[in-house]
C-alpha cells in the first residue's frame, strides 16, 4: 500500500473509532476496526445465515489489533504483517477470530467456504509459521503460498502448501462439490527479481488432495503480469481472469497486446484444459479487470475499468458462456485521471429476487450514475467509494457515495435474506461518512470498515438538481469571533437554506463531537468552547451534498 500523506487532528491516538449517527439513523450501521495500527480487509465472504467472514491483516502500532472486546496480539514484530481470521455475527458484533501464527510475516489474502461452512484460507509466510501443533519454514526470496483449512468456529484443521517453488501471485475458488480451484502464476527468481514463466491451474478436493494439474500459459513474451480473479461453473469449468503486457499465448490463442495493461479473459474445460481465451477490451488503453461472477445462465460479468475515450468508462463486460462478450456498462464521468479514468468498479453482486445488479467500486472527481451526480472533494490524489443498483434494462436505479477526507475503496459487497447490503472496504482517514452516517477517528490510519444498508435506499427517490447559481453557492467561513460584541457573533453559512433540514456536526481537534444540529439555523455560537480550530461537516439536503473543513474561533 502506498505511503499516504497524513491529516492528525490530534497529538495521541484513541484505542477505538466513535460511531456517530445523524437524526433518525440506525446506531451502528457503519464499523470501523482496529485502533492505532494500520488494518487491511483482504476478502471476506458470507454464510447462509448472514454472518460475515473476514480474512484480512495488521501491521505497525503495538503490534495488536482490537476488533469489539477481543485482542489480536501479533506473533511477529510490530513492524511485519499478521494475518487474522474473524466472523461477524449479524448484529455486526465479532463472533470469533484467528490470528496467523508467523514469527516473521505471514498474512491471508482470499477466504472460501465449503457446504458445511468450512473455511478454507488462501494465505502465504515468510519465516516460522506454527498451525496448529507443527511449524513451516520458509526463507526464500519470495513468500510460500499455503491453503488452510478451518471449521465453521474457527479450530484449525489441517494446512499445505500450493504446489510449485515459485508462486508469484495465487487465486482460488470452490465448487459446489467441495473441489478447491488454484489458478497460480509462477516463476523463478534472479539476483534482484522474479520472473514469470507459466500459469499453471491446480485443482484439489475438500481434504487437500490433488485431482488435476494444467499448464495454461508458457514461453511468452511478457507473461501474466497479475492474477485477479478465478470462478468455476456448475461443470466444474474455471473461468480467470488477468492482465499482461506486450503478448501471451494461452493454450493455443496468441493474445497480443497494444499497451502495458492488457486484460484477458480465459475459460477451461472439466479437464483443465483450455476452452477459449479471450482479449479484454482489445482497443482500449488500459484494462483492469477486478473481479467475476455468473449468473443463472453462466454468463459470465468481470467487472473492473476499461476505457478509451476521454469520456466514458466501462465498468462491466458481460460474455457469453462460449466466449463473445454480449454487453457492456458504461459511466460517463469528467476527469484528469488517466490510465483507470478515475474510476474501477471492484464488486459486483446479482440481486436474484428483482434481477438488478449492485455494483461498487472507487473513483476521483466526477461521474454519474443515471439521475445521480457524484464528486470527491478531496485531493486529486484520494478518492471515494460509491455503490450503484443496475436494473435488468442497463438503466441505473441509484447510486450513493461515501465522504471522507482521504481515501476510502470498497472490496467486498454481500446481500442478506433482509434485503440489506453489506459494504466492505478499507479507508485511510479520520472522518468517513456514508448515507449520513459519520464515523470519525483522530488519525487518519489505514482501516477497515463495515457498511450496512437496506437495499431500498437505491431505489430511486429524489433526482439531483443543477447546481445554484454562483451567486446562491454556499460560503462558510474559517473564522468567527463570539466575543459579544454582535459583530461576527454566529457561525454564519452565507446562502444556507434554513427552510431544510441541512445537519452541521463540529469536532474539536481530538475527534470529539463538540456540537450537532439536524436542521441548522446560523445560530452556533461555540457557548462554553475555547478558542481554536474545529472541523466540521455540513450535510445538504436538497442537493445531498456534504461539504467539509475547518473554522477558526477567535474571541
Amino acid at each position: 500500500m502506498p505511503h499516504l500523506n497524513r491529516l492528525i487532528f490530534s497529538l495521541f491516538l484513541l484505542l477505538f473509532s466513535k460511531v456517530y449517527q445523524a437524526s433518525g439513523q440506525e446506531a451502528q450501521r457503519l464499523k470501523r476496526l482496529g485502533s492505532e495500527e494500520e488494518n487491511a480487509v483482504t476478502s471476506a465472504t458470507m454464510n447462509a445465515a448472514g454472518e460475515l467472514i473476514m480474512s484480512g491483516s495488521f501491521i505497525y502500532g503495538k503490534g495488536q489489533m482490537p476488533i469489539d472486546n477481543v485482542l489480536l496480539i501479533s506473533k511477529a514484530p510490530k513492524n511485519a504483517r499478521c494475518g487474522f481470521l474473524a466472523r461477524f455475527k449479524a448484529d455486526g458484533k465479532v463472533e470469533w477470530s484467528r490470528i496467523l501464527e508467523s514469527n516473521r510475516y505471514g498474512a491471508f489474502e482470499d477466504i472460501v467456504l465449503d457446504s458445511e461452512g468450512n473455511i478454507y484460507a488462501l494465505g502465504s509466510f515468510h519465516g516460522e509459521l506454527t498451525f496448529r501443533d507443527k511449524t513451516y519454514t520458509e526463507d526464500s526470496y519470495i513468500p510460500r503460498y499455503f491453503v488452510a483449512k478451518y471449521d465453521a468456529s474457527g479450530n484449525p484443521l489441517w494446512l499445505q502448501y500450493v504446489p510449485g517453488e515459485v508462486n508469484i501471485e495465487v487465486v482460488f475458488t470452490i465448487d459446489t462439490k467441495n473441489n478447491l480451484y488454484f489458478a497460480c502464476r509462477q516463476g523463478r527468481s534472479t539476483s534482484t527479481s522474479v520472473i514469470t514463466t507459466r500459469l499453471v491451474l491446480y485443482k484439489f478436493d475438500k481434504d487437500g488432495a490433488p485431482l488435476l494439474e494444467s499448464i495454461l500459459s508458457s514461453n511468452t513474451t511478457s507473461g501474466v503480469t497479475h492474477l485477479r480473479d478465478i470462478i468455476v461453473d456448475s461443470k466444474q469449468q474455471p473461468i480467470i481472469t488477468g492482465q499482461f503486457m506486450f503478448s501471451m499465448i494461452i493454450g493455443s490463442k496468441l493474445l497480443e497486446g497494444r499497451n502495458l495493461a492488457n486484460a484477458f479473459l480465459l475459460k477451461c474445460n472439466a479437464d483443465g484444459s483450455v476452452k477459449w481465451a479471450a482479449q479484454v477490451g482489445e482497443s482500449e488503453q488500459y484494462n483492469l479487470p477486478t473481479s467475476l461472477v455468473l449468473d443463472e445462465l453462466e454468463n459470465i460479468y468481470l467487472t473492473g475499468s476499461f476505457s478509451h475515450k476521454s469520456d466514458n468508462i466501462s465498468l462491466i463486460q458481460k460474455y457469453h458462456p462460449e466466449g463473445a462478450r454480449t454487453w457492456n456498462f458504461q459511466v460517463a464521468r469528467k476527469t484528469t485521471v488517466e490510465n483507470t479514468g478515475g474510476i474501477y468498479a471492484s464488486a459486483i453482486k446479482l440481486n436474484k429476487e428483482d434481477n438488478s445488479i449492485l455494483l461498487t467500486g472507487a473513483f476521483k472527481g466526477n461521474v454519474t450514475f443515471g439521475n445521480t451526480f457524484l464528486t470527491t472533494q478531496q485531493r486529486a490524489t484520494d478518492g471515494e467509494a460509491f455503490l450503484t443498483k443496475i436494473q435488468p434494462d442497463g438503466q441505473v436505479a441509484g447510486a450513493l457515495q461515501s465522504n471522507s477526507d482521504g481515501t476510502t475503496i470498497p472490496s467486498k459487497l454481500f446481500i442478506n435474506q433482509q434485503k440489506e447490503f453489506y459494504l466492505v472496504g478499507i479507508t485511510v482517514s479520520s472522518t468517513l461518512q456514508l448515507n449520513n452516517v459519520i464515523s470519525t477517528k483522530p488519525t487518519n490510519d489505514l482501516d477497515i470498515f463495515l457498511y450496512k444498508e437496506k437495499l431500498s435506499i437505491l431505489d430511486p427517490k429524489l433526482v439531483i438538481e443543477p447546481e445554484p447559481e454562483e451567486e446562491k453557492q454556499i460560503t462558510i467561513p474559517n473564522i468567527f469571533t463570539p466575543n459579544g460584541d454582535d459583530k461576527n457573533q454566529f457561525f454564519e453559512i452565507i446562502n444556507l437554506n434554513k427552510d431544510q433540514k441541512n445537519s452541521l456536526v463540529l469536532y474539536n481537534r481530538w475527534g470529539k463531537q463538540v456540537y450537532h444540529s439536524p436542521s441548522y439555523q446560523n445560530n452556533w455560537e461555540a457557548t462554553g468552547l475555547s478558542d481554536g480550530t474545529y472541523f466540521y461537516i455540513l450535510y445538504l439536503e436538497k442537493e445531498n451534498k456534504t461539504m467539509k473543513g475547518w473554522v477558526n474561533i477567535v474571541r
